[in-house]
């Protein structure tokens, strides 16, 4: 691989990395309401993940 393949590469991969961040979402205004009704709803505490954030993770070393 030439430096010009490698810079190219990488330009195309930052690229796609964007249009796959700047996708556009389109919705009915009545689909758009339940959207932000649901954003906006208060959280739902989920047990499961409460006790998964609880558990020490398999890579830590306990100096953490």
């Amino acid at each position: 691989m030439t430096g010009a393949d490698f810079v190219q590469d990488a330009g195309v991969g930052a690229a796609e990395d964007i249009v796959k961040e700047t996708t556009v979402v389109r919705m009915s205004p009545q689909e758009f309401g339940a959207f932000m009704a649901a954003i906006e709803a208060p959280a739902t505490v989920v047990p499961e993940l409460i006790e998964l954030f609880k558990r020490k993770a398999p890579w830590a070393t306990g100096d953490d």
